[in-house]
C-alpha cells in the first residue's frame, strides 16, 4: 500500500445509492478491501436498506429547528458525522445518480446552510453502462464539497471494465488526506468558490446560519480548514466574494 502510516484507528463510510449489490456494490466493495488493506476500518451500507422519506421542503432543517420526519435519516446522518472518511456510490440513471441516492442527499439541505462533515476526505464513484458519468460525478462532487468535505477525486466504471477493481492509483489522494490531514490538501478553484458563496449566504440570508460560521471561525477564513491554498487563487476568490458580497441582498429586503 502507498501509505505506511497507521490507518487503523481511522473509519470510513462507503454509500452505494443502488437497490442492487452489483457495479456500484461492486467498485464500491473493491475501495473496501482496498483500504482495509492499509488498516482502515469500513462500513459500507446501500441506502435502500434503510427507510428514508421524501422531502417534505418545509425548510425546518435549514431555519435550525428538527426534521419532523421519523425515519433512518438522523441514524445515518450520525454514522457519516463519526466517519472519519466518506465514499459515496451511484449508477448512472437517465443522466443522472439514482433517484434512491437523490432522495438521501435532499434530505440534507442545512448541510448547505451549516456544513458538519469539514475536514473528511471524500470520494465519488459512478457506474454506467454506457454515458453521463461526467455529470452525475460533477453533481455528486458538488454536493460532497458543500458538505464541507474534502473532495479528492472520483473514478467512474462503465460496461467496457465493470470487473475491473479500483486501484491505489485512484484512491492515492484520498487515503493521504485521511492519514495526513486536511492541512495536506489543496482545494480547487471551484472548491473554493463554492466555500465562498455558501459563506455570503450565511452572512445575509438566515442568523442561524450566521452565528454557526462566527462560532466556527469561518466568516474570517479563505477555507473551512487550514489547507494549502496558492496567492493567486486566494486573490481570484477574495475578489469573487466581494462581487457576489455587493451583489446579494439580505434575506429581510427580499421578503
Amino acid at each position: 500500500m502507498m501509505v505506511a502510516t497507521d490507518l487503523s484507528h481511522k473509519k470510513v463510510l462507503l454509500i452505494s445509492g443502488s437497490p442492487r449489490k452489483k457495479n456500484t456494490w461492486n467498485a464500491l466493495a473493491s475501495a473496501a478491501d482496498l483500504l482495509e488493506s492499509a488498516g482502515v476500518s469500513v462500513e459500507l451500507i446501500r441506502i435502500t436498506d434503510y427507510n428514508i422519506r421524501d422531502c417534505l421542503g418545509c425548510e425546518s432543517c435549514v431555519r435550525g429547528r428538527s426534521c419532523p420526519l421519523d425515519d433512518d435519516m438522523k441514524n445515518l446522518m450520525e454514522k457519516m458525522r463519526l466517519a472519519d472518511g466518506i465514499i459515496l456510490g451511484s449508477p448512472v440513471y437517465l443522466c443522472q445518480i439514482s433517484g434512491h441516492l437523490k432522495r438521501f442527499l435532499d434530505r440534507t439541505p442545512h448541510w448547505f446552510h451549516r456544513p458538519e462533515l469539514t475536514g473528511k476526505p471524500a470520494f465519488a464513484v459512478v457506474t454506467t453502462a454506457g454515458s453521463y458519468q461526467k455529470e452525475t460525478l460533477k453533481y455528486m462532487s458538488t454536493v460532497l464539497m458543500h458538505w464541507g468535505t474534502l473532495f479528492t477525486g472520483s473514478a467512474f466504471r462503465s460496461a467496457k471494465n465493470w470487473s475491473v477493481p479500483l486501484c491505489e492509483k485512484e484512491l492515492s489522494r484520498f487515503i493521504h488526506i485521511l492519514s495526513q490531514g486536511s492541512g495536506s490538501y489543496r482545494p480547487g478553484i471551484r472548491n473554493l468558490i463554492l466555500f465562498k458563496v455558501q459563506k455570503v449566504l450565511s452572512e445575509k440570508i438566515l442568523p442561524v446560519d450566521k452565528v454557526f460560521w462566527e462560532e466556527k471561525g469561518w466568516l474570517k477564513a479563505p477555507f473551512f480548514v487550514p489547507a494549502k491554498i496558492s496567492p493567486g487563487k486566494r486573490l481570484l476568490t477574495r475578489l469573487f466574494y466581494r462581487m457576489l458580497k455587493n451583489r446579494v441582498k439580505p434575506y429581510d429586503e427580499i421578503s
